[in-house]
């Protein structure tokens, strides 16, 4: 998000020096004629808004948004991982044979026919 961010205030820099340029151009272009006025009502909106947002311009606080949420979300993880290991407390014991079991019943469904346990679930000497 940090390089995002760079990029983006970047991007701003160049715009506001292409804005720049441009505006530079259009008033040394006599057939450019039409001269816009930004209202008084207009810049007080405008500046209500800013004052809404701090006072900073978008790009920072949208990047200031983003990195709260992120924040945020990773709080919320930490607190969910802590609730279920304190839920999580069934830890069964296995034996030997069950263990041996499972191992055979998940290799079974890919083993080769001949390497398959056998019908009874038992299974010859060179499959351990």
């Amino acid at each position: 998000t940090d390089r995002l961010y760079a990029e983006g205030r970047q991007l701003k820099e160049r715009l506001r020096l292409a804005a720049e340029e441009a505006q530079r151009k259009a008033d040394d272009d006599p057939e450019l004629t039409f001269r816009p006025e930004v209202s008084v009502a207009t810049r007080e909106i405008a500046a209500r808004v800013s004052v809404a947002r701090g006072g900073t311009d978008l790009w920072t606080a949208q990047h200031e948004e983003a990195r709260r949420r992120e924040l945020a979300h990773a709080h919320l993880a930490m607190l969910y991982a802590q609730e279920a290991q304190r839920e999580e407390t069934f830890a069964p014991r296995l034996s030997r044979a069950t263990v041996r079991l499972a191992h055979n019943a998940r290799r079974a469904a890919s083993a080769p026919r001949e390497r398959r346990p056998a019908a009874g679930g038992r299974s010859s000497a060179r499959d351990y």
